[in-house]
């Protein structure tokens, strides 16, 4: 079952820059600014996102272009 996600929390899978493709049959998220997210990886899985409310990544977590999806709608 989905769970909707707090959408004021400051996480990896609440940056705009944040792409979930396709993988074989695994769903991974990518950074569209380039960041590594993984441990020497380009990508997580999107599963480890979504069970996670903080970022799952050091890069999201130390980024200078982190952008919050509803901070950046005002």
């Amino acid at each position: 079952m989905w769970e909707l996600w707090k959408f004021n929390e400051r996480s990896t899978r609440n940056c705009i820059h944040a792409i979930v493709g396709m993988t074989g049959r695994e769903s991974i998220v990518t950074c569209s600014e380039g960041r590594s997210l993984g441990v020497g990886t380009a990508s997580v899985r999107l599963s480890v996102v979504l069970s996670k409310g903080r970022s799952t990544s050091r890069a999201c977590l130390l980024c200078n272009k982190f952008e919050h999806d509803v901070e950046a709608v005002d």
